[in-house]
């Protein structure tokens, strides 16, 4: 099953603290999310167009290209609580970059999200709670 390939990969790739959203059901893979809605890979349709239209694309595709990756991933956002493809693939080709001891990833939208991360990790790393802060540099 591929959501269940997807989830195991996740895991390898994801620190086990970010959670998946119905983790206790059957592994949900988004396919497309435009404002309030998010359609997962059961409930396309028949025939939608923009599945013809991917399934085209792809066939015609020798290999998927790094750049597409981060279109898609742009188009669908670093919300990790629901798998998608592009994020695993996404997480590969980063750590085939990294040395050994790095082995997670963390996508986040900003650098705002990432500072906060980043704080989030060194108190849970610590287990301290007081933070030093230099204002104006």
């Amino acid at each position: 099953n591929d959501s269940e390939d997807l989830l195991a990969e996740r895991k390898r790739n994801f620190a086990s603290s970010l959670s998946v959203s119905y983790a206790n059901v059957k592994p949900l893979t988004m396919v497309r999310a435009k404002g309030q809605y998010i359609n997962n890979v059961p409930h396309i349709g028949h025939c939608d167009e923009r599945v013809v239209r991917a399934v085209s694309e792809m066939t015609a595709t020798i290999s998927p290209c790094k750049l597409s990756l981060a279109v898609e991933l742009l188009d669908f956002g670093t919300n990790t609580r629901y798998l998608h493809p592009v994020r695993q693939q996404l997480a590969k080709e980063l750590l085939s970059t990294l040395p050994a001891p790095l082995t997670k990833v963390f996508l986040v939208n900003s650098g705002s999200e990432a500072n906060d991360l980043a704080l989030r990790l060194a108190r849970a790393y610590t287990k301290k709670t007081k933070t030093i802060a230099v204002e104006r540099g």
